[in-house]
């Protein structure tokens, strides 16, 4: 069964994905003078708590204007995917594959934390821990038949890797409410671990989207376990990515660099997107530990002047020198979708730092973008100011 009414990805993916494949190492690593961090003990993915605490002063209608929080009963039907091989969909990318159970991790959680459903835990414990006991999605098959840029060694990994989003905002709320003895979490953890295995040292050569997208994963699943070296080799990858970073906040890895010379221009935006949302989800995951990795410095430039930049451009193409006319602005364009080509990854910051100008003029661009429900991408965490946003700011 769908849980969500989600949108399919469209042949402009597939041709994004052609750059991305492209992408090289030319782009020299800027010195960061980001301090040595480590994460805490405990670590935390988001307080889960604490938003429940401020869910339920809400009435029903607003827990579900915020969460998209509706009752769980009728999704128990819902069957867990054994598949433990992660192979090409015949409609050809891997994250088809996926695409309803992080849809209904999304609903488990988010329901939770918006009205307290118990049926809601006993639904999110059981799909996870089926997953975990069939060890579901640790392996990749690669159809050798089809384009690389398709059906390469990449795809699968970038697949597995995201998963330890969703499965890490699972863990943590069935860890806070004691829902998991010591060998479920085990069971759990190891699971997650072997998906971070088998994915992390594929396609690393090159520093594209992926590299972002493992960067987000690795540091929130490291988070949600309290094990610092994943958390650490997630950080890596962020610094891979920020050295790239123009005074600007552009990112020469695509916006008019030598792998950008290889996309449409009128793609920049978009591409930067990807970028710029995975990187905000990586920041978060260690902000909410006590490390500022919003404000590490890399020539000079820091997250902050990435997610400027990228604001500005799609709000305004015209307003960067980089951006030409007649910008493809998906991102922009739904509130609800299970792509990347979503403006959701934003939540956090505008949570963080809504007296920032970029959280301003995206608090904006945000109340253009339908109305209705809230911000949801299935590839960047769910329902993000489920899990951040004050329940008094603007735009609730």
């Amino acid at each position: 069964m769908v849980i969500r009414q989600i949108s399919n990805f469209s042949v402009a993916y597939i041709v994004f994905a052609v750059t991305l494949a492209t992408a090289t190492l030319w782009a020299p690593l800027v010195a960061s003078a980001r301090p040595e961090v480590s994460l805490p003990s405990p670590s935390r993915v988001f307080d889960v708590n604490a938003r429940r605490q401020a869910m339920a002063a809400l009435t029903l209608t607003e827990q579900v204007d915020f969460c998209g929080a509706q009752p769980i009963l009728d999704r128990l039907d819902y069957q867990t995917p054994r598949a433990v091989v992660l192979r090409p969909h015949p409609r050809g990318l891997y994250i088809f594959n996926t695409l309803d159970y992080v849809a209904a991790i999304h609903a488990g959680v988010e329901t939770f934390i918006g009205n307290g459903d118990t049926a809601a835990l006993a639904y999110l414990k059981q799909i996870i821990l089926d997953a975990a006991n069939d060890g579901a999605f640790t392996l990749g098959s690669n159809n050798t038949a089809g384009p690389r840029f398709l059906h390469g060694p990449r795809e699968p990994a970038f697949v597995q890797a995201i998963l330890l989003i969703p499965i890490s905002h699972a863990i943590e709320v069935l860890r806070s409410q004691n829902q998991l003895d010591s060998t479920q979490l085990a069971t759990i953890e190891s699971w997650g671990k072997l998906i971070f295995d088998r994915s992390k040292n594929v396609s690393d050569r090159t520093i594209n989207d992926v590299t972002a997208a493992k960067a987000a994963a690795y540091m929130t699943w490291g988070a949600a376990i309290g094990d610092n070296e994943i958390f650490q080799n997630g950080l890596q990858r962020f610094d891979r990515v920020a050295s790239t970073m123009r005074d600007d906040g552009s990112y020469e890895i695509f916006i008019g660099g030598p792998a950008g010379s290889r996309l449409d221009p009128r793609e920049y935006v978009r591409a930067s997107n990807q970028i710029v949302g995975w990187m905000t989800i990586a920041a978060e995951a260690a902000a909410q530990n006590g490390i500022d990795a919003y404000g590490f410095e890399y020539g000079g430039s820091t997250l902050h002047d990435s997610v400027q930049w990228h604001v500005n451009a799609s709000t305004d193409p015209r307003s960067q020198s980089r951006t030409p006319p007649n910008q493809n602005l998906r991102h922009m364009a739904r509130r609800k979708v299970d792509s990347v080509f979503s403006f959701a990854w934003v939540e956090p910051y505008l949570s963080r730092f809504p007296d920032e100008q970029a959280s301003i003029t995206a608090l904006e661009a945000v109340d253009r973008i339908g109305s209705g429900e809230p911000l949801y991408s299935g590839m960047y965490g769910g329902t993000l100011q489920c899990y951040y946003r004050p329940t008094g700011s603007p735009g609730n």
